[in-house]
């Protein structure tokens, strides 16, 4: 009776433990899908809403413009966004052909939004007694979640070289006819009006390329501007020429390509010493125009920023002479010249690049190096420099080194010029004195020849070692990655392209407008610091400046072709 009792009770602390532990599991289950479920709730976040406002570009099927336009960048910062967790009817994109229709567009949309949230939150708790106030906080909060991205629209001056992200230097009044002042005008302050109104009604506001006056936004992109143009051009034309290597004996030569557009042809002939230079050109009279182009003036000085030191130190020259070792930023008009005569970039290189000989033939001046400032007329510097007989490539120069960013190092290289060939000394020994005097002096006088004959040929391939040298194709730098350009660029002849770098402002804008909307302020960028001005325009406005791609022919599959802006057939390949 005892073992049929202890046999029970054990089957009964076994069904016990099994169900205990049956249920355990149950629960175990039940927590964790509770917890996954919190765990979706939580990251599960509310993204809010973006609206874009651009430029339109306009219908351009021409080939010869750079690759930065709004048709370009708008799609890649949708892109962004989706990967930042909005959804497709989250984001919302307008162009506008004007300023005046921008910003009717952007009060338009303003003004909407507001009223439409104030009617919906009046309708919804009209049975409630809540004062105006109260309506007022509520529209505010919900409009925070939504971010406004405006790029506002410039007039480029009929100039579009430079694409559409570059900051561009603002119209001078003067140059501006009293109607269309007077529309601009209107047209800034409706668009500064409009925006601090989305501003006081909690909406968050982000600016592109450039500001409009008395409004600070949120956060502006600096995309580019003629300084950084200028400045990444010079940058990388020093350490493809590598300066570092140069000696005040071997200088380097550089000649600046300022072209200036739109002028007015204010050209005056003057008489005597020529002041710009000390070119091998006729000095008795010359023409000099005076130049009105502040995007060309900046560009100088982002370039001078870098070249000054090497000019100074004289380890490069001008072989023109336009600039020296004493020139300044403010010299800009010296390298300027007007780019929309279609030879004025053949003239500018014949003037500075070709030499009259006392025998009315003529010559070139070596070259090493030619910044173009944007790809347009790099295209016709190199038609130029082939119709002046300029033979080889960019490659062909310091051929060891790639941009910064690509495989390659910077290592010094021999000189690729031949060094003057020694005179051969004489191979002829009087070893038999016992020969007739008849015989040495015939022997002599042999020998002799062979010696002048040597020399001549030595000062012969003296000559043509110049000549060549004189003739070798130079580094060119450029700006747009132009259709048109991108073969040149990989057959040599054009050596480095510059344009923003368009998947990193994309990804940065969504980023920031993410932070905006959900957290209510900026966030940290990689790579990127975010300053604040304490003067001027952007004086306290979070300003973050990107920076400007080099391109060559080593990343251009990299930076140009995989991401789908240019296809294989447009480089030539």
């Amino acid at each position: 009776m005892v073992r049929v009792r202890k046999h029970f009770l054990s089957k009964a602390i076994a069904a016990i433990t099994v169900f205990s532990m049956m249920l355990f599991a149950v629960c175990a289950c039940g927590t964790t899908t509770q917890n996954t479920a919190s765990n979706s709730i939580k990251t599960r976040v509310n993204h809010g809403s973006v609206i874009i406002f651009t430029p339109s570009d306009g219908l351009n099927l021409s080939r010869k413009t750079p690759l930065s336009t709004w048709d370009t960048l708008v799609p890649e910062i949708i892109k962004s966004l989706k990967k930042q967790g909005f959804s497709e009817n989250s984001i919302t994109t307008k162009s506008s052909s004007s300023l005046y229709d921008q910003s009717q567009d952007i009060q338009d949309y303003v003004v909407s939004m507001i009223t439409s949230l104030k009617t919906k939150n009046s309708s919804k708790n009209k049975n409630k007694k809540t004062s105006i106030r109260d309506v007022h906080s509520s529209v505010k909060k919900q409009l925070s979640n939504t971010t406004i991205v405006v790029a506002p629209w410039s007039n480029k001056n009929g100039n579009n070289n430079y694409g559409d992200y570059v900051t561009q230097p603002t119209t001078p009044k003067e140059q501006l006819k009293e109607e269309d002042l007077k529309s601009q005008e209107e047209a800034e302050n409706r668009l500064t009006s409009s925006l601090d109104l989305a501003k006081k009604s909690g909406m968050h506001v982000v600016m592109l390329s450039r500001l409009t006056r008395d409004f600070k936004p949120d956060a502006f992109f600096k995309l580019s501007s003629a300084q950084s143009i200028g400045e990444i051009q010079a940058y990388t034309l020093v350490q493809k020429l590598a300066l570092n290597q140069a000696s005040k004996d071997n200088p380097k030569s550089v000649e600046v390509l300022l072209p200036c557009h739109n002028q007015k042809q204010n050209v005056h002939m003057h008489v005597g010493v020529n002041t710009h230079g000390n070119s091998d050109s006729d000095n008795s009279s010359y023409k000099l125009q005076e130049f009105d182009d502040e995007f060309a003036r900046l560009a100088f000085a982002g370039i001078w920023k870098i070249l000054k030191p090497y000019f100074t130190s004289g380890l490069m020259i001008s072989p023109s002479g336009k600039l020296n070792k004493d020139s300044t930023e403010n010299d800009w008009e010296n390298a300027a010249f007007d780019a929309d005569n279609s030879d004025s970039v053949k003239a500018e290189l014949k003037s500075r690049l070709v030499i009259k000989n006392d025998n009315e033939t003529t010559s070139t001046k070596h070259v090493d190096g030619i910044i173009a400032l944007d790809d347009q007329v790099v295209m016709q510097v190199e038609k130029a420099l082939e119709d002046l007989g300029y033979k080889g490539s960019s490659a062909d120069i310091n051929p060891s080194f790639t941009l910064p960013d690509i495989i390659g190092s910077f290592i010094g290289k021999r000189n690729l010029t031949k060094k003057k060939v020694p005179t051969p000394a004489s191979n002829a020994k009087n070893n038999e004195s016992q020969k007739s005097s008849a015989k040495n002096d015939y022997l002599n006088s042999s020998e002799s020849n062979k010696e002048n004959k040597n020399a001549e040929d030595s000062e012969l391939k003296d000559s043509s070692n110049e000549l060549l040298n004189d003739s070798k194709w130079p580094v060119i730098t450029g700006y747009g990655a132009y259709k048109d350009a991108l073969p040149n660029l990989v057959n040599g002849k054009q050596w480095m392209t510059s344009i923003e770098n368009i998947q990193k402002i994309s990804t940065d804008v969504a980023q920031e407008c993410s932070s905006l909307n959900v957290n209510g302020k900026l966030s940290q960028l990689e790579d990127i610091s975010i300053f604040v001005n304490n003067s001027g325009l952007e004086k306290n406005i979070p300003v973050i400046t990107e920076p400007i791609l080099a391109v060559s022919a080593t990343n251009l599959k990299a930076l140009l072709i995989d991401p789908g802006y240019v296809t294989l057939a447009d480089a030539g390949l």
